[in-house]
């Protein structure tokens, strides 16, 4: 699981989350102050977490669903989406091409 805010963004193996931690996303996706974001987060992401337990409440943004939007026609992978507007490297191609899958390189992988 990938989480955010504007000051750090962290990483971590949902097995690896003890029962109070789970208990404070809970509190967090549930909060309705709170605005969450998401690449394709309405289709996929709102699923899994509801199937973990953690409905998501109040404001939610999509920057698949908003580039679908803003343009039409264009590939709107997160990749893309991201390099549009933030200045990222091309990350997907760079894990891809190391064939790694030991935990350390996933959670890299996830947190860029």
């Amino acid at each position: 699981m990938g989480l955010a805010t504007s000051k750090r963004a962290v990483s971590v193996m949902w097995h690896l989350l003890d029962p109070p931690t789970i208990d404070r996303l809970r509190a967090v996706f549930a909060d309705k102050t709170i605005v969450k974001a998401g690449q394709n987060s309405t289709i996929f992401d709102q699923g899994v977490l509801s199937h973990m337990g953690l409905r998501v409440q109040g404001r939610h943004v999509d920057s698949l669903l908003l580039h679908h939007n803003a343009f039409p026609g264009a590939t709107h992978s997160l990749q893309r989406v991201a390099s549009q507007f933030l200045i990222v490297p091309p990350w997907k191609a760079e894990f891809r091409s190391t064939e790694k899958e030991d935990p350390i390189e996933l959670l890299s992988y996830n947190g860029r």
